[in-house]
């Protein structure tokens, strides 16, 4: 069940937002009770969340969290999550929003609200190997792709193209794989 979100016109667009709590619980009201907005924000993304040198997560999306954390009057905290995980720890309770790059797909709207207009847009594209020569998707059939945990693109890929997809966590063990040859993009 959803948790209600009595959303402030001036507050920027989210992607996810608190779940499983009884609905009648009104998450904006428990965070400026705690004094604390809990957001959950990638660390391997530049440039939407990034780990600067010192360690810090760094980017636009937590820029945005902090916006909103002040425009609430509450401190912010910052929760490293990677694709795999993200939706699972809002509806763990773990956070409480997730500014974090996904795509929006039904399923995930049926155990998270999403909020809208959403601030980001993609598509999938493959990253290949230069001695790779594929010119279309239907190449890949039976190929393996690097891809990240989680995904939506996931499926779809190996469904429609029969690719293989050997998934990591975070954007950055992916690229890795590839560049070891653990897959052809």
């Amino acid at each position: 069940m959803f948790r209600t979100a009595a959303l402030l016109a001036a507050l920027p667009p989210l992607i996810l937002w608190g779940a499983t709590a009884p609905a009648d619980a009104d998450v904006l009201q428990d965070i400026k009770a705690r004094g604390v907005l809990v957001a959950g924000i990638k660390a391997d993304y530049k440039p939407f969340g990034f780990r600067d040198p010192s360690g810090q997560i760094v980017g636009i999306e937590p820029d945005l969290a902090a916006d909103i954390a002040k425009r609430l009057g509450v401190k912010l905290e910052i929760v490293a999550v990677v694709s795999s995980n993200r939706i699972e720890f809002v509806n763990q309770g773990k956070i409480d929003v997730v500014i974090a790059t996904m795509s929006d797909k039904p399923e995930r709207r049926q155990s998270v609200l999403a909020i809208d207009p959403q601030y980001y847009s993609d598509s999938v594209n493959v990253l290949l190997n230069k001695k790779a020569s594929f010119s279309s998707w239907e190449e890949l059939r039976g190929k393996t792709l690097c891809g990240t945990s989680g995904a939506f693109y996931n499926k779809e890929v190996e469904a429609k193209y029969g690719a293989i997809v050997k998934a990591f966590d975070g954007s950055e063990k992916p690229l890795f794989a590839l560049k070891q040859g653990e897959c052809v993009g």
